[in-house]
């Protein structure tokens, strides 16, 4: 069987496993169910049909891929007390934030251009998979995340 034919068999269960894990553990809908597709994928790649059903595998491996994901997401930023881009705390610029500056002097401009094509996106997925249509491998796109994450620091 394809996998078409599979994801319009388990379309149902995928959006209710990610509407009950929103509603348990909270998140953007939209970005779950797109980590949850990554995750259907998966679980179609390493099904074992004696050892399960396939409805069962897929709505596990959804559910501990999310909950891994949301694990991984609280332990990393945990103490970190602003998970946004760093605002001056002085009262005169406590409301402004002048992005272009802090790319320039802050990234290179590779990095800063990444920085600016990401404000386009809602999904990281979706900033990937554009990257990737502009030639970018994946490596090259870790290491940007990487220094952006460092001078976001």
């Amino acid at each position: 069987m394809d996998l078409e034919t599979i994801y319009e068999q388990q379309k149902k269960l995928i959006t209710k496993t990610v509407f009950q894990f929103r509603q348990k553990y909270g998140g953007d809908f939209h970005d779950l169910l797109s980590e949850a597709h990554e995750f259907f994928i998966l679980a179609c790649r390493d099904h074992k049909p004696e050892k399960s059903k396939l409805s069962t595998w897929v709505r596990n491996r959804i559910w501990w891929g999310l909950l891994s994901n949301k694990t991984y997401i609280v332990r990393k930023f945990k103490n970190r007390k602003n998970l946004i881009l760093p605002l001056k705390t002085d009262p005169q610029h406590r409301d402004h934030f002048d992005l272009e500056m802090f790319i320039g002097s802050n990234l290179s401009p590779e990095a800063g251009r990444v920085a600016r094509t990401a404000l386009k996106f809602r999904k990281r997925s979706s900033l990937v998979n554009h990257l990737m249509q502009e030639g970018w491998t994946t490596k090259e796109i870790m290491k940007i995340f990487l220094e952006i994450q460092e001078a976001l620091k």
